[in-house]
C-alpha cells in the first residue's frame, strides 16, 4: 500500500515543478525590457530661459541709452542678484580672458567652435553646429522649438557625454529656444521695437543669430553669460 501511495504522489510533485518551471520561463520570456533612462530632462531647464528673457526686459527699463555697453556687466549683475544668484560669480566669469574673448567677437560662433575644437570637445561641437542649423533653416521660433527639443532628446540619451557637459547643453538649448521667441517677438515689430528706439540701432539682426550668441553665452557663463551675451549682440 505504501509503494502505492508514493509513486501517483511524486508523479503529481513532478508535474507541478515542470509547470511551474514553463511558467516562470514564459514570464521570463513576455517580460518587456526597460527602457534606459534618461539622465538629464530638458523641460526642468524651463526657469533658465524665462530667466534669460526676463534679464534682457530688465536690462532694456534700466539701461541708459548714451552708454548701454559699458551697463551690460553691472546691471546683468544686478538682475542675477535678484534671481537669487551669487553676484561675485558673475564678475568672476566676465572678467575671464577666455569667456570675454568669445562673447565678444565679432563671430562668436566661430570662436566657440575653435575652442571646441583646441579642446577635443568632438562631442559638444557636433551639437552646438546641429544647434545653429536647425535655428538658421526655421523659419518660426516655434519650428525651431520643435525640432530643438528633438535635438534635447538626442543630448539627454547620449552616454558619452559627462554630467556636466550633457547638462550645459541642454540648458543652452533651453536659453536657444527661449531667446528666439524673444527676439522674433521684437523683429515683428519692426523699427518701433524698443531695442531699436531705445538705443539707436538701425535694425535688429536676425532673430535666430540672437538665439545662437545668447546660447554661445551659457556654454561659457551660464545664465549671466546668456544675457551678456544677448546684450552685446543686440546692441549697435
Amino acid at each position: 500500500m505504501k509503494r502505492s501511495f508514493i509513486r501517483p504522489a511524486l508523479a503529481v510533485l513532478t508535474m507541478v515543478q515542470l509547470l511551474l518551471i514553463g511558467c516562470s520561463k514564459e514570464s521570463d520570456t513576455a517580460a518587456p525590457q526597460p527602457q534606459k533612462a534618461l539622465r538629464q530632462s530638458a523641460a526642468a531647464y524651463d526657469y533658465l530661459g524665462e530667466q534669460h528673457n526676463a534679464g534682457l526686459d530688465f536690462f532694456l527699463r534700466n539701461a541708459d541709452p548714451k552708454d548701454a555697453r559699458s551697463q551690460a556687466e553691472p546691471l546683468t549683475i544686478k538682475f542675477v542678484e535678484s534671481q537669487g544668484y551669487n553676484g561675485e560669480e558673475a564678475a568672476h566669469t566676465f572678467a575671464d580672458p577666455q569667456f570675454k574673448e568669445i562673447t565678444t567677437s565679432s563671430a562668436p560662433d566661430e570662436a566657440l567652435r575653435k575652442y571646441y575644437e583646441a579642446n577635443g570637445m568632438k562631442q559638444e561641437l557636433a551639437y552646438f553646429n546641429q544647434f545653429t542649423k536647425v535655428l538658421s533653416t526655421s523659419s518660426t521660433p516655434d519650428e525651431a522649438a520643435e525640432r530643438l527639443g528633438e535635438l534635447q532628446e538626442t543630448v539627454a540619451a547620449d552616454n558619452t557625454l559627462s554630467d556636466d557637459s550633457q547638462a550645459n547643453l541642454l540648458k543652452g538649448i533651453t536659453v536657444g529656444k527661449y531667446s528666439a521667441r524673444y527676439w522674433y517677438a521684437q523683429s515683428l515689430l519692426g523699427d518701433k521695437n524698443p531695442w531699436t528706439t531705445t538705443f539707436g540701432n538701425n535694425a535688429l539682426k536676425p532673430w535666430w543669430g540672437y538665439a545662437v550668441a545668447d546660447a554661445i553665452g551659457f556654454f561659457e557663463g551660464g545664465i549671466w553669460g546668456s544675457i551678456f551675451g544677448s546684450i552685446l549682440y543686440g546692441l549697435p
